[in-house]
Formats: structure tokens, sequence, C-alpha cells
């Protein structure tokens, strides 16, 4: 008996011939910091050793996908004001496609707000946090990475607000051996 094949498409031939290609590219110096004012003049492109002319240069800033992990410990007691104003000035700088989420931690981490374009939604959230109980900033950078899945740019960043380290996984660890 014979096997009925598979369905098999033919080879297909593909072409693309472009006029005009972005190549996104970040400046910085040797402190890291961005080089703004650059113009066509600083930039040489080659295709193979063929230099090949800029028909077009622009600077835009892209949206970003930001992940605000907010430290909420006893130890930011006399902290947590300036924390809030820290994240209400960095959201004053937002573009419209700029999203954010909010993680709080302290004894334990938690998503207060999952990503929204709405900077107003953080700023809510982040009005009645109060400050108390241990440290647990692994699991909130962990619970901020599985957020960061769900983002929606390609540039993405976690803002941290803390004033210390992760001192809750001994305290875990001391409670689960006794």
């Amino acid at each position: 008996t014979a096997r009925p094949r598979p369905n098999v498409l033919p080879a297909a031939n593909f072409r693309v011939d472009s006029r005009l290609l972005q190549i996104p590219a970040t400046v910085t110096d040797p402190m890291d910091r961005n080089v703004m004012n650059l113009t066509a003049e600083n930039f040489r492109i080659f295709e193979g050793d063929v230099e090949q002319r800029i028909a077009a240069f622009s600077m835009n800033d892209a949206p970003i996908s930001a992940g605000i992990v907010f430290d909420t410990s006893g130890s930011m007691k006399h902290r947590v004001q300036e924390s809030r104003a820290a994240v209400q000035q960095f959201l004053a700088t937002a573009m419209t496609e700029d999203e954010f989420s909010l993680v709080q931690f302290s004894d334990s981490a938690s998503l207060l707000a999952p990503f929204t374009r709405q900077p107003g939604d953080i700023l809510r959230s982040l009005a009645s946090l109060d400050a108390r109980g241990w440290t647990a900033l692994y699991d909130a950078v962990f619970l901020s990475m599985q957020q960061m899945r769900r983002a929606a740019n390609p540039r993405r960043v976690l803002v941290i607000l803390s004033d210390g380290e992760d001192n809750n996984r001994d305290r875990k660890s001391t409670r689960l051996n006794s």
C-alpha cells in the first residue's frame, strides 16, 4: 500500500529591495550617559566595505515599559514621602506610549498596578502605602520581572526605590526550620 505524501510546498524565492533602512542607535559616553545633539555627520554607515549615504536622520525617544518596585518596609518609614515624590517626578517625564507597572514590597511583594499608560493609576496606588515590616526585595524583583513579560514596548527598565537589601529571605527560612 502506498502511503500518502505530506503536502510539500515548492521552494519559494524571496527578494526584498529597500530604499530606506532604519537603524536605531543609542550613543553613550564613557560614563554611560546618553549623548545628545548628534547629527548625521556624526555617523557613517557601511554595507560591506562600501560607505552608504544617510538619506534621513532623526532623533526620537522610543517608548519604554517601566516596572516600578517600591519598598514599604519599616526601614523606609521616613523615606516613603521622598520616594513617592521621586516616582511622581519620573512619571512627569512620561511620553504617551510609555507604560508603567507598580510592585510594592515589605514582608512580601504584591502587584498594585499592572502595566498602564495612565501615570495617575500608579500615583493613586502609591498614595495610601504605609511603611512596616521586613524587606522582601528579591521577591519584588522576581514579581516585577514576571510582570515585565507582559510589557508592550521593547525598551524595558526596572526602577527600584529601596534603602537596603533583602532581609526577609533569612527570616522565612528561620521560620520554616523552627
